[in-house]
């Protein structure tokens, strides 16, 4: 995970040499009551609205074993409430990925171990919800291109 040093009210934040980017340094805290789902969307569309530079995210997800994305914040509005979008652009699609080849990126990220322990636990719930509604195993399942970049890059966004 990059490098964090505190300056007055913000974090410098150094990835691989590279120009600092600016992000709050106070801890912030959210809550989600998902009763009918969530979409990583929608929550990397909160991240950025609560102060998240969407060009620091990007170049921190960037680091994932992925080629062919970005990220494409949008402004919503639905019923009548406003918020941030989120989307992943994905450039050519490449082959269908299995389960277990998704869980490897994520272990093998350039990321905090909490960041990956997060996105393995949420990447296995997601699996193994998609496995009971095909009546087969997590392991089993295979993903689409495009369904497993975009997939990863939420997943890891939000953890």
């Amino acid at each position: 995970m990059p490098m964090a040093e505190n300056h007055a009210n913000s974090t410098e934040v150094r990835v691989g040499g590279q120009t600092p980017a600016k992000r709050p340094s106070a801890v912030m805290i959210a809550y989600f009551d998902c009763f009918a789902g969530i979409s990583g969307a929608r929550v990397l569309g909160a991240l950025v609205d609560l102060g998240v530079p969407p060009d620091w995210l990007q170049m921190e997800l960037a680091r994932l074993p992925l080629t062919g994305f970005e990220l494409k914040p949008s402004e919503i509005r639905v019923q009548g409430v406003s918020a941030t979008r989120v989307n992943v652009a994905i450039g050519a699609a490449g082959p269908a990925q299995r389960s277990a080849d998704l869980r490897a990126l994520i272990q093998e990220g350039p990321f905090c171990p909490r960041v990956i322990e997060r996105s393995l636990a949420i990447f296995d719930r997601l699996a193994a919800g998609w496995a009971r509604a095909q009546r087969g195993l997590p392991e089993d399942m295979v993903f689409a291109w495009v369904k497993a970049v975009d997939l990863l890059v939420d997943i890891v966004g939000t953890a």
